[in-house]
This record gives C-alpha cells, sequence and structure tokens, in this order.
C-alpha cells in the first residue's frame, strides 16, 4: 500500500487523471426538464450520503493488476477502518487523522486477537475512501438519465476512454455505485448509513514499535 494509492490498489478514475463529465446520458431518453430533475435527485442522494456521519461499505475492482476487495467503515472526518480480502486472507487497515495502521495478513478464520500494527503518516480518510473518492463524481455529472432508482451518466478519462457510471438511489441515501471504463470496473455498495459502528483505531498497545 502506498499513500498515492489509498487503500484501494485501483482508483479506476483517480488514477487516470482528471476528467471532464461528458454531455450524452446513458439509459432512457428524457426531455430536458426531466433531465433536469435527474441530476438534481442523483446530486441530493449523493450529498446525503458523502455527508453522512458514517456507514459501511463493500469495494470490489476489477483491472489489469487483478481483484481487490475491500470491507470498511467510514466515520466522519477522519476514521476509516476495515480490511483487503485477497487470496483467502485479510490485511487488515485503519486510517485516522493523518496516520495509517496497517497488519500482516491473517486467515479469513483466524480472528483479529493478537494483530499488531505498523503506522506511516497518510492522507486524510476522506481523501483515500472509496465511497467519497467514487461517489464524488455524480456532483459533477452534467446529463444524467434515470430509469427507475438508477442513475446513469458517463465521464471521460485522459485519451478520449469513457467511463460509464449507474448509481442507485435508496430513499434520501445513494446506495450502490458502478463504474466501467477501459481496463477495469468497481463496484461499491454503501451500507448502514449514518447507523454505522465507529471506525476502529488499534490501541497503542497494538503497535510495533
Amino acid at each position: 500500500m502506498t499513500a498515492s494509492r489509498g487503500p484501494s490498489a485501483w482508483y479506476m478514475l483517480g488514477a487516470l487523471g482528471a476528467v471532464v463529465v461528458v454531455a450524452a446520458a446513458l439509459g432512457v431518453a428524457q426531455s430536458p426538464s426531466g433531465a433536469d430533475q435527474a441530476r438534481s435527485d442523483l446530486v441530493s442522494a449523493a450529498t446525503a450520503t458523502l455527508h453522512a456521519a458514517g456507514y459501511t461499505e463493500h469495494y470490489l475492482g476489477t483491472s489489469s493488476q487483478g481483484v481487490e476487495e475491500l470491507e470498511l467503515t467510514y466515520q466522519a472526518p477522519d476514521r476509516l477502518s476495515g480490511y483487503r480480502l485477497v487470496a483467502g486472507r485479510r490485511s487488515y487497515l485503519a486510517v485516522a487523522g493523518s496516520t495509517l495502521y496497517q497488519a500482516t495478513s491473517v486467515s479469513t478464520t483466524g480472528g483479529t486477537a493478537g494483530l499488531r500494527f505498523a503506522t506511516q503518516p497518510y492522507a486524510p480518510a476522506s481523501r483515500v475512501d472509496p465511497v467519497q473518492q467514487d461517489l464524488s463524481y455524480a456532483l459533477r455529472a452534467t446529463a444524467v438519465a434515470r430509469t427507475g432508482d438508477v442513475y446513469s451518466f458517463d465521464v471521460r478519462l485522459g485519451a478520449g476512454a469513457v467511463a460509464h457510471f449507474r448509481v442507485r438511489v435508496d430513499g434520501q441515501y445513494a446506495t450502490a455505485l458502478t463504474a466501467q471504463a477501459p481496463g477495469g470496473a468497481l463496484g461499491l455498495t454503501v451500507t448502514d448509513i449514518n447507523a454505522a459502528p465507529p471506525a476502529f483505531v488499534p490501541p497503542a498497545s497494538s503497535l510495533v514499535g
């Protein structure tokens, strides 16, 4: 893990540089007023999720580097904790303030007792949380199509590539996101919005050194 990449080994959009939202929507054709309402509803739901006191999330990303799966809890404004799942093993991590805590990987059946965490300076949790990073693209969408509770829009990447986003809204919150682009895809599911347990911070007794 490096501070430049965040807790995920692959942030599809952040890794590919600046983006511009494409003025062409996916899904069912809508009148201008309908498209404006779809965008307003999407921005409202995305904002509610991004400004929540906390939530739990499941992230799954695929790229040329392989598959990345994360189970995380975000606690505003500056805590994130959970684990990365790779080949049947869990690597536990936490971000609190400007510090990253990371443990060596353990079996999924081995439990967390006795874990030892190394620390290093790190970016704030809000800058590396997948939901905070990826859902924020919905706030910049200028052409949005709606089909039921799913909102779709495109984002232009560098070199002419386009990412296709779909965001599901349940009630007042955005609760799921998928994005596909050349070379990879990602999916996010957000639960326990404003009702998640606190993100954990490893106790001093578990720190290495």
